[in-house]
């Protein structure tokens, strides 16, 4: 099962996180470097529409993290 929730959550903070370690003086770069990550992000919004099934009435692409097993 593909993360979706996690691509499109941190996806866009990967991309920023890259734009502030970008040396000065490379509009060229920053450019690339946001439309790669833009793109990305629409590609992971697109395959969540694609495999969106409106005949549910269960939750849909929910993700399970094991927190702090101690506390329950």
């Amino acid at each position: 099962m593909i993360p979706w929730l996690s691509i499109l959550t941190f996806g866009p903070l990967l991309g920023a996180i890259l734009l502030a370690l970008l040396p000065e003086g490379k509009p060229k770069a920053a450019r690339g470097i946001a439309f790669g990550v833009s793109t990305l992000v629409l590609l992971g919004a697109l395959g969540m529409l694609i495999q969106f099934k409106p005949g549910t009435f269960h939750y849909q692409f929910t993700q399970f993290a094991p927190w702090v097993g101690s506390l329950g």
